[in-house]
């Protein structure tokens, strides 16, 4: 097993909230209140053409307090937005990785993993750390429902201490669940041939269903009042934390967001009509090359400040610890703005992304110029 593969079997590795922001952006102005993206231009060329180039990327230049000066700012107001043209030979004095600082895969884990199997990989980010978080609190939840009026006849009285072997079985047959669905959590025990599965030989029904039932990885009695995320914040930063060491980015990474599928009842729950699943968890993600994700971000209410737009302020959150080494974050068009780009050029940042037509601070005389297809002006 070669780096290659190491870093294959890692990649592969309600109510409704009212309080959704993310969408709300004093930055720009929609035409046409539309949340279908085939309805809406975003590229920065379109704006009164028939026939626009769609969602064309290009590089935000840098500001001119990042940069050298350049020979056609001698006249130019200091507060006024600078863009420099293509043809003035403009070249980013901003180098990747100039203290030549180790990146890609943790050298560790390719000494000690070389001829790891699937489940060595597994237990690199679900170690013996987050089993005793899982089985230390999962416990402690058990016997606090025992401590409450319960039925006579409740199966939590069988209740056993839940062991790390245990739990190993249980997230496994969790995971298996998820690839092999059935109708319902008994369909996995029934006889019939039609719902054979192996599960039966592993655990029982009832100690499952007692098992998800006591699933817990917080302790209730430490939540601070309005902490949304209390419950899951300890879990999501341990496997944050194991994330990270086993991977470094390099030059490039992505922020964007996705959907996780959830119906039931949950005050943050979001609907998205342009995604694959509409209602569920919305999730800002940072990755690197191969999919991989290093950091992420739970939207659990109003993420807007005063005086910055909420696209900007998720993008420089998340791409805090790997800036100041000349790295590039690539966005699409909400997150992109000559703001942010502003912002992350103080940290020696770079920005590739398409970039709204209706942004404050674009050039006009890009934004005025008609092009015919395949045209492009930079």
């Amino acid at each position: 097993m070669n780096e290659n593969n190491i870093s294959e079997l890692l990649d592969d590795m309600s109510d409704w909230s009212d309080e959704d922001d993310t969408d709300a952006d004093t930055d720009f102005q929609l035409e046409n209140d539309s949340s279908d993206d085939s309805n809406y231009r975003y590229d920065l060329f379109a704006l009164g053409n028939e026939n626009y180039v769609n969602d064309v990327d290009i590089e935000i230049p840098p500001t001119p307090d990042t940069v050298p000066s350049q020979h056609n700012q001698c006249h130019r107001d200091a507060s006024e937005p600078y863009w420099n043209d293509v043809d003035d030979g403009f070249q980013s004095n901003i180098v990747f990785n100039p203290n030549n600082e180790p990146v890609g895969i943790n050298p560790d884990i390719i000494e000690t993993l070389i001829e790891g199997s699937p489940y060595d990989f597994y237990s690199l980010f679900l170690d013996d750390d987050v089993m005793h978080l899982l089985v230390e609190e999962t416990n402690r939840y058990a016997k606090s429902l025992l401590s409450t009026r319960i039925s006579p006849h409740s199966r939590l009285h069988t209740w056993v201490d839940v062991t790390s072997v245990e739990m190993k079985t249980f997230l496994g047959i969790m995971m298996w669940m998820g690839l092999c669905p059935q109708p319902s959590i008994a369909s996995y025990w029934k006889k019939s041939k039609i719902y054979a599965s192996n599960i039966p030989k592993y655990m029982t029904r009832k100690r499952f269903e007692l098992l998800l039932r006591s699933f817990h990885c917080c302790n209730n009695e430490n939540c601070p009042p309005g902490d949304r995320l209390f419950i899951v914040s300890g879990l999501l930063d341990l496997l944050l934390s194991k994330y990270k060491m086993a991977r470094t980015p390099k030059e490039s990474m992505c922020i964007d967001e996705s959907i996780v599928p959830f119906v039931s009842r949950l005050s943050f729950r979001q609907y998205i009509q342009n995604k694959r699943d509409r209602y569920g968890i919305k999730i800002f993600k940072s990755c690197i090359d191969n999919f991989y994700t290093v950091g992420f971000k739970i939207y659990a209410g109003k993420e807007s400040v005063v005086d910055q737009r909420v696209s900007t302020k998720i993008v420089t959150e998340m791409a805090d610890e790997y800036q100041d080494m000349g790295r590039t974050m690539f966005t699409d068009n909400w997150y992109s703005s000559y703001d942010l780009e502003s912002e992350l050029l103080k940290r020696s940042t770079h920005l590739v992304g398409t970039l709204r037509s209706n942004r404050k601070n674009n050039p006009i005389e890009v934004i005025k110029k008609t092009l015919k297809r395949g045209e492009v002006i930079v």
